[in-house]
């Protein structure tokens, strides 16, 4: 049912495992397979160590034994059976309750990867875990990438799942840290990251969650969430105006697919993260290096986040009185080594103020480039075949007359585009022809667009013609934005 609706289905699997005491006769397999291949974390008295989690009293994998990780990979077979599209690994710090430090005792015992105390260990804890549950699910859908979410990470941990940053809460001081925390991994190898947006603990409003999702809705891992015993956090919980924006922000982030795509591919080739610091565009510009505001998606597009309370929240309860150091600044630091263009892929002239206040001055191309996009759809399931209707915006300048940009394409769920070139990478390249009218105003005359290199053997849709729409973002010495 949920499949023909156009949702995927990501199960929960945390780890601790519940505890079956000898006096109940519960038939849970895993805690007596575990038992019997004594594959729990230790204390350092060498018994078994019990932790307080959801199940209540709780055993704990010792993932850094590879019999551990083998026995935990094959666990995953019967939750796939019930055709299943993904994992989420939570509270695999491991989190425990009841305890001073919230995790496991450091002096516990791990007895694989050349044994050592948990202390030795702690920080890996998450990585091995989603490490075998990767193998797991490779080894029951072995021609399909697999989807897993990891609160818990180290170095590397990118290459078996996404991360989110953890439980934040629903106030302003969270919606500014998401930025600098998301560009912090990204840096660190993990690009495949994003917040819960809107905040997970306390309760978010239409301020805050409208204005989160602005910019939430196009990092790479993208999601509201809240726990139990809050308000609604849906996109329609805090009425129409902010249910618009979040409409016309998630919209934005199913227009820019083919180009995030392309970006996630640059990312597994190169390590370059998909969201970046605004210092990537100009090393030189030392000012650009504490602008924590606002973001880059790859080279070409600039997001500006406005994370100023409102007015309205002067007397919010969602920490209204934090200050960014650099909200003095009225303007966000943006490159000075190249010219941005504001833009909107659907406009808000005709919109709310609330609208209008949440999304102006959010996206910015830069000239000379071409970003790849598509017509918004429902959802992904709905896509339109093969992107068989491209758009592509085209920024120019009154100094550079071409632009050039990249598409990366495969089918988008198997590992073919690692066998016998089984991709596209397509490079277009735009050159226009200018005249300087008597208003001292430039026009374009003429645009022609080719596809400068192809690389790959992917056979798209059948190879059948592919219908383009171009989009002209044009700078001229007056600041004048033109939109064709």
């Amino acid at each position: 049912f949920l499949h023909e609706k156009g949702f995927h289905n990501v199960w929960m699997i945390d780890p601790g495992v519940g505890k079956i005491e000898q006096n109940e006769n519960e038939n849970y397999s895993v805690y007596k397979e575990g038992c019997v291949g004594n594959y729990w974390v230790l204390k350092n008295d060498q018994s078994v160590y019990n932790g307080d989690v959801w199940p209540g009293a709780c055993v704990f994998p010792d993932f850094t034994m590879y019999k551990t990780r083998e026995w935990w990979a094959q666990l995953y077979k019967p939750f796939f059976e019930q055709n299943i599209d993904g994992v989420w690994n939570d509270m695999n710090e491991p989190a425990i309750f009841n305890t001073p430090i919230i995790t496991m005792p450091i002096e516990n015992i791990h007895r694989g990867c050349g044994t050592g105390l948990h202390a030795k260990f702690h920080n890996l804890f998450g990585m091995l875990m989603v490490f075998a549950t990767r193998n797991g699910i490779i080894q029951i859908k072995k021609e399909q990438r697999p989807f897993i979410l990891s609160r818990s990470g180290f170095m590397g941990v990118h290459r078996f799942a996404a991360t989110w940053t953890g439980d934040n809460s629903s106030n302003w001081e969270h919606l500014y840290l998401s930025i600098p925390m998301i560009l912090n991994l990204g840096l660190s190898g993990q690009s495949f990251v994003g917040p819960d947006i809107g905040g997970f603990a306390c309760n978010a409003d239409k301020y805050l969650f409208a204005r989160w999702m602005t910019f939430g809705a196009l990092l790479p891992f993208a999601r509201a969430h809240t726990a139990t015993k809050t308000v609604d956090h849906e996109p329609w919980s805090f009425g129409i105006d902010c249910e618009r924006v979040c409409q016309i922000a998630i919209r934005n982030r199913y227009a820019f697919l083919p180009y995030l795509y392309t970006l996630f591919y640059e990312a597994f080739e190169t390590g370059m993260p998909v969201a970046r610091p605004i210092f990537f565009a100009d090393i030189n510009d030392i000012n650009l290096r504490i602008e924590d505001r606002a973001f880059l998606l790859g080279e070409q597009l600039l997001i500006c986040a406005n994370i100023e309370p409102p007015i309205e929240c002067q007397f919010s309860t969602n920490d209204s009185n934090f200050k960014h150091p650099n909200l003095h600044q009225i303007q966000i630091q943006k490159p000075q080594n190249n010219k941005w263009i504001e833009f909107e892929l659907e406009s808000i002239e005709n919109e709310s103020k609330f609208v209008q206040q949440n999304l102006a001055q959010l996206l910015y191309i830069r000239c000379g480039s071409i970003i790849p996009i598509v017509e918004p759809f429902e959802f992904i399931g709905t896509k339109p075949a093969f992107w068989s209707k491209l758009i592509l915006l085209i920024a120019l300048s009154d100094t550079q007359n071409q632009a050039t940009g990249y598409l990366y394409e495969d089918d988008g769920n198997s590992f073919a585009f690692e066998k016998d070139q089984q991709f596209l990478m397509t490079e277009f390249k735009a050159i226009s022809n200018l005249l300087n009218n008597n208003q001292n105003q430039n026009q374009i005359l003429e645009i022609n667009l080719m596809i400068e290199n192809q690389q790959g053997n992917y056979n798209r849709n059948g190879n059948k013609e592919r219908e383009f729409i171009i989009r002209i973002l044009y700078w001229n010495e007056n600041k004048q934005k033109l939109f064709d």
